[in-house]
C-alpha cells in the first residue's frame, strides 16, 4: 500500500468513527445518560480533528490531495457500521462497540505498517496505530471512571 492509499483509508476510518460516535451520542441521550453522550461527543470531535490533521499532513508532507466527500459516512463500507447503534441493548454494549472499533483500527494500521517496506508509509501507519490505541485507552479510562 502506498502513502496515498493509507491516507485515503485513514480518512475513511475517521469518518466512519465519527458517524458511529454521533450515533452513540444519541443512543446515550435516549438512555438518559448525559455524561456518556458528552464523552461520545468528545470522541466524535477527536475523529473530526484527526480527519483534518490527516488531510493537512498528507498535503504538507506528501503533496497528496485527497478528501472524502463531506456528509454522512454511512455509505462507506464498514462491518462495524452495520446495525449500530439500533441493535444495542445497553451502555455496556455501546462501550464495547467503541472499544472494539478503536482496537480494530489500530490493528489495521499495525498490519499495514508491518507489511509495508516504504519508510514514509510505514511510519505513518505506526503513527495512526498509536493514535487509535490512545482512543482505546481513553475509552477504557472512561469505563473505569463510570461503572455501567
Amino acid at each position: 500500500m502506498d502513502t496515498r492509499l493509507l491516507v485515503e483509508h485513514a480518512l475513511k476510518l475517521e469518518r466512519q468513527s465519527e458517524v458511529i460516535y454521533r450515533r452513540l451520542v444519541q443512543f446515550s441521550l435516549d438512555q438518559g445518560r448525559l455524561d456518556t453522550s458528552e464523552f461520545y461527543d468528545r470522541m466524535a470531535e477527536h475523529c473530526r480533528e484527526h480527519y483534518v490533521a490527516i488531510e493537512r499532513l498528507a498535503t504538507k508532507e506528501f503533496g497528496i490531495l485527497c478528501q472524502l466527500p463531506n456528509g454522512d459516512a454511512s455509505a462507506l463500507d464498514s462491518p462495524v457500521l452495520e446495525g449500530y447503534p439500533a441493535t444495542l441493548a445497553d451502555l455496556d454494549e455501546a462501550m464495547a462497540l467503541a472499544l472494539q472499533m478503536e482496537r480494530s483500527h489500530s490493528e489495521v494500521y499495525e498490519k499495514l505498517a508491518s507489511t509495508n517496506p516504504d519508510s514514509d508509509t510505514h511510519a505513518l501507519a505506526i503513527r495512526f496505530a498509536r493514535e487509535e490505541l490512545e482512543h482505546a485507552l481513553e475509552i477504557e479510562r472512561f469505563m473505569g471512571a463510570k461503572p455501567y
